[in-house]
């Protein structure tokens, strides 16, 4: 679930027009999404998010504007992906119906603006035996729960895809779109107000004007961050990774050649890094795959920070 879809069904409530939430509650088998997937419909036809496409999508959304026209409340339903389905996937999935309400405007608004800012991750619970959407602090893990004697999804939401880019110049702004599209939520941190803009980076979640004398602020990031280094420079870069190095940051990546990357090692090095904390680094960044553009760079970036999020890479 991300800012826009929030803000996108915010709206919908506020003009009362008619939409629901089409969620992935549970899939058993091979499937296109997981859990957690969610798509928005209104009577017009699909309005944001995705269930994953094709045929389940097709089926998603004609069910979806059924549950509208009837004014069903929350309905659930199973879904083979078979070729008797049009879909070859071979698994289950199970997708909740969730006509807004207009006092759904409330929670929905404060989910936004949690996702807005760094904040501990909490719960969306999505009622699968009637009743309304709900949010929870408690609840720590994605899956099935009971609360009050009723069964919820849970979701958890503002617990990683945060990705903090260090830089300001053209791989950066070829970068913020890819990641927003792959579902990152990025913070583009920079000295230089100039290029640090709207119009340049119109997919960032947040601007920061940053002093690179001073990044203590960034201690703090937590083991779901990212952090994409592409400064203006050597001096820089390794200002910023020394200061990222002393956080718990999920993931660190330093732009710039092999030769560079042995440099800055030798000099984190002698201001006392250790190996083992060296090693957490990748750099040069992103997938070798022979790139050499702003936006070949970019797109090798993005794909090992979703193979990093997916699990085939280390961290």
């Amino acid at each position: 679930m991300d800012i826009k879809l929030l803000k996108k069904a915010i709206d919908f409530i506020k003009k009362e027009e008619p939409a629901l939430f089409c969620a992935i509650t549970e899939r058993k088998g091979s499937g296109p999404r997981g859990p957690g997937a969610v798509l928005l419909v209104s009577l017009a036809g699909p309005e944001g998010g995705t269930v994953g496409g094709g045929a389940l999508e097709a089926a998603a959304i004609k069910e979806g504007q059924a549950v509208l026209r009837d004014g069903s409340a929350p309905t659930l339903r199973s879904y083979r992906l078979d070729p008797a389905g049009g879909a070859y996937c071979g698994g289950e999935v199970k997708l909740l119906f969730y006509p807004l309400k207009k006092k759904d405007a409330t929670l929905l608004l404060s989910l936004a603006q949690r996702l807005q800012r760094p904040a501990s991750p909490c719960a969306l619970l999505w009622p699968l035996e009637g009743g309304s959407l709900l949010s929870s602090d408690d609840v720590k893990s994605c899956g099935l729960v009971k609360i009050a004697g009723k069964k919820y999804f849970a979701q958890i939401l503002n617990e990683e895809d945060r990705v903090y880019i260090f830089g300001s110049g053209h791989v950066a702004r070829a970068l913020v779109p890819v990641l927003a599209r792959t579902g990152f939520r990025c913070a583009v941190c920079d000295d230089r107000p100039d290029l640090l803009t709207k119009e340049n980076f119109p997919d960032a979640d947040e601007l920061r004007l940053i002093d690179y004398e001073e990044l203590t602020a960034f201690h703090a990031l937590g083991p779901a961050a990212y952090a994409v280094v592409m400064t203006r420079g050597h001096l820089f870069d390794t200002k910023t990774e020394a200061a990222l190095l002393k956080s718990a940051a999920k993931y660190i990546g330093v732009m710039g050649s092999s030769t560079k990357a042995r440099l800055v090692r030798e000099e984190l090095g002698a201001l006392g890094f250790s190996a083992e904390r060296l090693a957490r680094v990748k750099s040069p960044i992103g997938l070798d795959i022979g790139s050499e553009t702003p936006e070949e760079i970019a797109i090798s970036i993005a794909a090992q920070l979703v193979a990093v999020r997916r699990g085939l890479l280390g961290a």
